[in-house]
This record gives C-alpha cells, sequence and structure tokens, in this order.
C-alpha cells in the first residue's frame, strides 16, 4: 500500500469558525449576526449557518460565543426526546 502525500498549506494568519444548528424556520434572520467577521451565511433549510473569519482568534470567539446566545434564546429548535428507545 503506498502513503498518500499531502500538501499542508502555509499558515495564513487569519481564525476561523463556525457554528451550525436546526431551528424552528426554513429560512434564517441573519440581519443580526451581520458583522465584518461574516464569510458566509450557510443556506441549509431550517438551519442557520455562519461562517467567521478574523486575524483575532478573540473576534472568532466573540462572535461565536454572541451567535450561540441569540440562535438559543431565539431560534435554536430541540426536538423532544422519543417516549421509547428505538432498537
Amino acid at each position: 500500500m503506498r502513503g498518500i502525500n499531502y500538501k499542508i498549506s502555509k499558515p495564513t494568519g487569519y481564525y476561523s469558525g463556525l457554528i451550525i444548528a436546526l431551528i424552528k424556520d426554513k429560512e434564517p434572520d441573519y440581519t443580526g449576526f451581520e458583522s465584518k467577521e461574516v464569510v458566509k451565511f450557510l443556506p441549509i433549510d431550517y438551519h442557520v449557518g455562519i461562517i467567521y473569519k478574523s486575524n483575532d482568534s478573540t473576534v472568532v470567539q466573540e462572535r461565536l460565543d454572541k451567535a450561540a446566545e441569540k440562535i438559543h434564546a431565539e431560534m435554536l429548535n430541540i426536538l423532544p426526546p422519543k417516549s421509547k428507545p428505538t432498537s
């Protein structure tokens, strides 16, 4: 069996973060999440997904924390457990 050669990219100097969660609505309202660190809002039905990027890891962590709080408080869809375990 031959080994696979992987090339490691040079560091870019940026940090990134991703948050994704199941939500109540088919399409989320992203207006409360907009910032210069947003790279992309992910278009997935019944999910909120945001990718952040910054040259400061603290900024990325702050954006993720604030997004998590907002998603939990306003958008999150938690499904109740089934009454009987499936086998």
